[in-house]
């Protein structure tokens, strides 16, 4: 016999809501066949059965869980036959709709004296504790429109309120001049056709520069120790409307431009219709904050919990250069730090090291044709410059 349990899906949800059985109760389940769904705050995720077995159910869909439940087991063909764990008597009576109240939900209206009509009100088919605790805390005042956060923004909330309680987080901002990227930008278009952003140069350079301040990618244990990545995974915030995502480009150091570009552009794809992963959405050593409008000239982000350090990578703006008359790029790169981990001097030293690749032909040409040949770089005299 072997069970079926919910994993830890990602670092910010304590729960999920188990969406739906794959088999039948009763029914034969090969072994890594996907055998139920759950949804977390910003996934639906698949729970893989690890062994063959006959199913039998323990959980009903709508319930929350949390990570280490027992969803079901599956057993062996001789203890088929024992019959499956008696249900929960149901409280629906036949004059009432159909309605699932999770067990967390139901624990709370318990406690707050909240009946099965007055959740029935909401017309949804499976009530959770934040629909309960919505309820509880009473209508709205005149003239106020009430509207539900919803799970994704809720775990969102969770996140900061977690990150804001217990790093203590100092901020620092280093202007960049953009001329050079620009182009690089110009020069690869033309040979290749590749379209690229900042964005894409910047989360290289984090690449490029992990094995030197390898504090800015560490995470912290306890007050004496930290953990140092042995390998280099970027978050990168995408919000397409859809709700706030950090999918994380993994093993960066190696990774070519048109390889970081493609994974980004398939993340902002997913991050319309919500087609991530548990793998897509955790591990990172490191995130960066964009906040690439226009007129945004600085945007401070908070660092997410098991990581050390957070940057940010603000709009493009113009200015007039007293001696040539051009207008030239400049953008500004900041970084939210963990003060316990990382001091001013080191968060100084680390973006000076960001600007110097950013600003200089040679090492953004280096960082842009990096691990991939076929990427070339084109670079004219008044470019190096800095014209």
């Amino acid at each position: 016999m072997s069970e079926i349990t919910v994993p830890r899906l990602n670092n910010n949800d304590a729960s999920y809501v188990f969406l739906e059985w794959l088999f039948e109760d009763g029914q034969d389940v090969p072994g890594d066949a996907v055998v139920a769904m759950v949804e977390t705050a910003k996934a639906v995720e698949e729970i893989v059965a690890e062994s063959a077995g006959v199913l039998r159910q323990e959980r009903k869909p709508g319930e929350e869980c949390a990570p280490g439940d027992v969803l079901g087991r599956l057993l062996d063909p001789a203890e088929s036959g024992s019959s499956s764990p008696a249900a929960a008597p149901s409280q629906q009576t036949p004059d009432e709709p159909e309605l699932t109240v999770t067990e967390p939900a139901a624990a709370f209206m318990a406690e707050h004296g909240i009946s099965r009509s007055d959740v029935a009100s909401l017309g949804k088919p499976v009530v959770t504790r934040a629909d309960v605790e919505q309820l509880a805390a009473g209508p709205a005042q005149d003239g106020e429109r009430v509207v539900d956060l919803g799970r994704h923004q809720q775990a969102v909330a969770a996140t900061v309120e977690q990150s804001m309680r217990e790093i203590p987080q100092a901020f620092a901002l280093m202007r960049i001049k953009g001329t050079v990227l620009a182009q690089e930008r110009k020069a690869v278009r033309l040979e290749t056709g590749l379209v690229f952003t900042t964005l894409e140069v910047l989360v290289l350079a984090a690449g490029r520069l992990a094995s030197e301040f390898p504090m800015i990618h560490a995470r912290r244990i306890d007050e004496g120790r930290v953990a140092l990545a042995d390998d280099v995974h970027v978050g990168v915030t995408i919000d397409s409307g859809n709700g706030l995502y950090i999918p994380v480009v993994r093993s960066v150091a190696t990774k070519s431009l048109s390889q970081v570009t493609g994974e980004l552009e398939e993340f902002r794809r997913k991050s319309l219709t919500g087609d991530f992963r548990a793998r897509d959405l955790t591990g990172a050593h490191l995130s960066v904050s964009v906040a690439g409008y226009t007129d945004l000239t600085c945007s401070v982000p908070f660092v997410q919990p098991g990581q050390s350090c957070m940057l940010s990578l603000c709009g493009t703006q113009y200015e007039a250069d007293p001696a040539s008359g051009r207008r030239v790029p400049y953008f500004n790169v900041g970084l939210s730090y963990d003060h316990r981990v990382v001091n001013g001097r080191l968060a100084a030293h680390y973006l000076k090291s960001v600007k110097a690749l950013l600003e200089s032909p040679e090492k953004a040409a280096e960082i842009c044709r990096g691990n991939d040949p076929a990427v070339p770089t084109m670079w004219t005299e008044e470019s190096r410059d800095g014209g």
